[in-house]
């Protein structure tokens, strides 16, 4: 090969490196990832997920296997709008849902259901795969808001339910799995 092809490639491979090297001390050092679960299995989930859909899963591929006889733990962060499913210090998945929350620590309760229907002030909202946390607080798909059907980024609804989790339906659905007395954690 010729020298000056050598001196380009070795130029095109260091700029590389370096470009690689400043994007991983980046995500390293950001504000984004939460102190439960490992850097390692949280990068690897985000780089799976998807854009919010209504209709879709949040991430690509298939949903873990829920097991009722390990610990779980849910971890919303309102900022970034992402739920975290944690299981022994790793993000099995995430999913991206609209907290409507203030921050707090509770559990998820026994009852679940397919609809339910809330009002708040003129606002009305029908939601399914619904499953109960704390006393009045619900991780829920929205369906129907104010008697018109959810957009398919549902982020966009400009109506605020309380005490709600939304998230996919299918996210919803899959979610009714997660064993009571998982703690949930709002940041």
């Amino acid at each position: 090969m010729n020298i000056e092809l050598k001196k380009m490639m070795r130029c095109a491979f260091l700029a590389l490196a370096v470009v690689i090297i400043g994007i991983n001390a980046f995500g390293f050092y950001s504000h984004n990832f939460i102190a439960q679960a490992t850097f390692v299995s949280q990068r690897m989930a985000l780089n799976r997920l998807r854009r919010p859909n209504l209709r879709h899963s949040s991430e690509w591929g298939k949903y873990p296997l829920i097991n009722p006889k390990q610990n779980y733990q849910l971890v919303a962060v309102r900022h970034t709008n992402r739920l975290y499913v944690i299981c022994h210090h790793k993000a099995i998945y995430v999913a991206n849902a609209k907290v409507n929350l203030p921050p707090t620590t509770t559990h998820v309760n026994r009852a679940r259901g397919e609809r339910t229907f809330h009002v708040h002030h003129n606002n009305q909202i029908i939601a399914e795969n619904w499953v109960s946390f704390d006393k009045l607080g619900y991780l829920e798909a929205p369906m129907m808001v104010n008697g018109k059907h959810s957009r398919a980024n549902w982020f966009k609804n400009r109506a605020h339910f309380p005490n709600t989790i939304e998230v996919s339906s299918q996210d919803a659905h899959w979610l009714q799995q997660i064993p009571k007395e998982t703690t949930l954690t709002v940041k």
